[in-house]
């Protein structure tokens, strides 16, 4: 794949959530997977061509140079509490989109394809969680809706925000 134009993000899967599960998405980063921690602790053994996680284990799913070049690739240390892996921005699951919405909540707008105003409404009423992980397409789906400024000092109250000048208020 030719990555050369396109934007590269790295994920961690691990424990975590309510229960410590597996399997949990930590977002990283735009980081290449030749790059950061998760690489920086492998062995290279330059007798067999192969990468040895800290233990000196082979890795799992031939992780190899070819990873490195592309900057796309997974580094799979035990299949299921510690595997580091990178996609591009145009192929991002829906898990991917909330790691990234958690951890960049201000800095996401763009790499999630949101437009920029109904992104700040979201910041503004802490949605953006839902509205990315429930696939919301308008404000309106999620009972925001934009009022006059009249209505905003008449119903002051903690379920209104301005956003930019404009002025929304959560529906009942």
């Amino acid at each position: 794949m030719n990555t050369k134009n396109k934007t590269i993000v790295k994920f961690h899967v691990a424990r975590g959530g309510h229960f410590n599960n597996e399997g949990h998405v930590y977002y990283v980063g735009e980081e290449k997977i030749g790059q950061g921690v998760a690489f920086n602790d492998l062995i290279y053994n330059e007798e067999e061509g192969i990468y040895l996680d800290s233990a000196g284990n082979p890795l799992h799913d031939d992780f190899n140079q070819k990873d490195i070049e592309s900057g796309l690739g997974t580094i799979n240390i035990d299949h299921a509490y510690d595997t580091t892996y990178t996609t591009t921005t145009e192929n991002l699951s829906l898990k991917e989109k909330m790691a990234i919405a958690r951890v960049e909540p201000y800095n996401c707008a763009e790499l999630l394809g949101i437009e920029n105003e109904i992104f700040d409404v979201l910041i503004a009423f802490q949605k953006l969680e839902y509205f990315v992980g429930w696939e919301y397409e308008t404000l309106e789906d999620l009972e925001i809706e934009e009022i006059t400024e009249e209505e905003f000092d008449e119903y002051k109250n903690e379920e209104q925000e301005e956003v930019k000048g404009k002025f929304y208020k959560l529906q009942k």
